[in-house]
């Protein structure tokens, strides 16, 4: 595999490729004949939540048909294999019809993040170079002058009638042609997204029809799922797995408004026997649950960020007969390993109870067997050059489910793609952790994260917050440095009603050997899914706070 070079996006469609391509290829294709097979029983379906409606379900041969008339309407529109289709719509049915509609069509999606900074939209716009943008009415015209500034040719607004745009669900209702998808090779472009900018600057993350496949069949192998279960899907791109598998899929809104208590009672509700979220959303739902309730979920998938050990001992006590697991992977890499959630506690409570002996962390497991992983020492150019085990390095990955580069960036790609002797590509993590003797790996932070403390001793956050997060009253915790306190200081956020006694916090700290402030304060999450700690955000917010500045939000 090569690296991407200048160019390698351009002109606003993808270079043409003298290869054998099968039309079974194209992913839509798999999605429709799942739908299709799946849909002549009518035995799964979409079930759509709403803040501001009763729950939509959409049968997989309606979802079929939808998306075959999606494709028409597109190609009508002159829309052809290569071109780009940018798609700003949030999770749900009208999503997967745009985006399996513009993959028939033999389009590539570039999913647009409306809630992100003008910036980040911005680059995202230029790099597409679209053709066309599927959005709600509000997200054209903000963005207008900039798919002005880029030739956007075809604006088509999700909500109907807007003035220089067209209705999507006219293009669409306009009448399907009987066409298959458009041939594709594994190696052709499917999807640009982009990661959450939680660790920085948000990067494009291009994955081809082969590596949407391959990623799939690796999380049905290591997370296997029935096409029986009815699955809530909490993470957007687990909602492509899902619709292959053709399980029953319930699709959690991306709305602030959808808090806890709805996530909760759609659990029982729509009769839900597996469900993935991330730990800041399972800390919220768990207290809501009734423990004499109905639920019985064969599936509890963590992931997303670093889990507490509080959270798994509560989904262990409420989920007793459950397959419980924690994930780990990235937008890049998805997924790199798993543990599961007994072999967790057990683990971390005994490093909590005598930590003397290992770097501790978070046991994030063996890694799949479709990934390598290795650890290598810091800032490394060669990826074959491993740290013994038991040793704190950086991950790189490789595998044929890893992203080899990133789309409009190639700093990025230069930054974080090593080649190795044999020509391999792996991808730098940017995570830091140690293997031991049974080939588990344990996470402690992010290079990014360290902290040089006042004695000089390198100190990685993860296990500091994995014991402080076990001190009564505390909901999360995050050890940052930042210009304002070079050596770190512990910011606690307190669960509702609680207060986590200062002694008990200093105690914990002390015996890391870290005397540094303790500020009670409220800790960002990302923006997205809600899921793991904006470390950018907090550290801007909180050198904006010492330094009598108002923050300024990404």
């Amino acid at each position: 595999m090569a690296l991407l070079g200048r160019g390698a996006l351009h002109h606003g469609r993808e270079p043409r490729r003298r290869r054998r391509c099968d039309a079974q290829v194209n992913l839509a294709a798999a999605i429709l004949e799942v739908c299709e097979r799946d849909g002549a029983n009518e035995r799964s379906a979409l079930i759509e939540l709403s803040v501001d409606s009763p729950p939509t379900t959409v049968t997989y041969s309606a979802l079929a048909e939808r998306i075959r008339g999606a494709a028409a309407g597109l190609r009508r529109l002159g829309i052809e294999s290569g071109d780009r289709v940018l798609v700003a719509v949030r999770p749900g049915v009208d999503l997967y019809v745009a985006v399996f509609g513009a993959l028939a069509a033999g389009a590539t999606v570039v999913f647009l993040d409306a809630s992100s900074p003008r910036t980040t939209q911005a680059r995202a716009v230029r790099a597409a170079a679209p053709r066309a943008i599927v959005a709600p009415n509000a997200v054209l015209a903000s963005t207008w002058p900039l798919l002005a500034a880029a030739g956007v040719r075809h604006r088509l607004a999700l909500d109907g009638d807007m003035r220089g745009a067209v209705s999507f669900g006219e293009v669409c209702g306009a009448g399907a042609d009987a066409g298959a998808c458009s041939a594709k090779s594994d190696e052709d472009l499917a999807f640009v997204t982009y990661t959450s900018g939680s660790t920085g600057r948000p990067k494009g993350v291009p994955r081809s029809h082969g590596l949407l496949r391959r990623q799939h069949e690796t999380i049905q192998s290591n997370f296997p799922m029935s096409v029986d279960e009815v699955a809530l899907v909490g993470f957007p791109m687990l909602g492509i797995h899902t619709l292959l598998v053709g399980c029953t899929a319930v699709l959690v809104p991306l709305d602030p408004r959808f808090g806890a208590a709805a996530l909760a009672g759609a659990l029982g509700a729509h009769h839900v026997t597996s469900v993935g979220l991330g730990p800041a959303m399972w800390r919220e739902v768990l207290p809501l649950l009734d423990a004499t309730s109905p639920l019985r979920l064969n599936y509890v998938g963590i992931g997303g960020a670093p889990l507490s050990i509080g959270v798994a001992r509560d989904l262990r006590a409420r989920f007793p007969e459950a397959a419980c697991y924690c994930a780990y992977g990235s937008a890049e890499a998805e997924p790199i390993a798993r543990v599961d959630i007994d072999a967790f506690l057990a683990e971390t409570e005994a490093w909590i109870a005598d930590p003397a002996g290992t770097p501790g962390g978070l046991p994030v497991g063996v890694p799949v067997p479709e990934v390598e992983v290795r650890i290598v020492a810091i800032d490394a150019v060669d990826p074959d050059a491993e740290v013994p085990d038991g040793w704190v390095g950086e991950l790189v990955v490789a595998g044929p489910n890893v992203v080899d580069r990133y789309v409009g960036d190639d700093a990025a790609t230069r930054r974080t793609k090593l080649r190795g002797t044999s020509g391999r590509i792996w991808h730098r993590t940017g995570d830091l952790g140690w293997r031991g003797a049974d080939g588990a790996v344990r996470l402690v932070g992010r290079v990014a994260d360290r902290l040089t403390a006042s004695d000089g001793r390198t100190v990685d956050p993860y296990p500091v917050e994995l014991a402080i997060d076990e001190v009564a009253g505390v909901m999360r915790s995050a050890l940052v440095a930042h210009s304002a306190r070079p050596y770190g200081e512990l910011i606690v956020e307190e669960r509702p009603g609680m207060t986590a006694d200062a002694a008990d916090v200093a105690e914990t700290l002390g015996r890391f050997g870290l005397d540094v402030p303790i500020v009670r304060a409220s800790i960002p999450l990302d923006t997205r899914i809600r899921s793991k700690i904006d470390r950018v955000r907090l550290r801007a917010r909180r050198e904006a706070t010492l330094g009598g500045r108002r923050p300024t939000g990404r």
